[in-house]
């Protein structure tokens, strides 16, 4: 699944960040870079784990919703596996 537009402006500015937490600034500058950078880093994946989990299952699901369909699958297999 290609990334969004400001998924791609999220990642390019992190790498900027990045890029500023190595640069030969005060020890306080860099680790605000590297904080920033690793916030924006955890802000895209935490988007991308949400795409790809509503791709699977084809919504956001609830819990009750998941606990249902789980429900449903495990009543489905006994019914397969208890006719034997």
């Amino acid at each position: 699944m290609p990334m969004l537009r400001w998924q791609n402006f999220i990642a390019i500015v992190a790498i900027f960040f990045a890029a500023g937490a190595v640069w030969p600034w005060s020890p306080l500058n860099r680790v605000v870079c590297a904080g920033i950078a690793f916030a924006l880093i955890l802000v895209l994946l935490v988007s991308r784990l949400q795409q790809h989990a509503t791709r699977i299952t084809g919504s956001r699901s609830s819990i009750e919703e998941m606990q249902s369909r789980i429900d449903k699958i495990r009543a489905e297999r006994e019914r397969r596996y208890g006719r034997r």
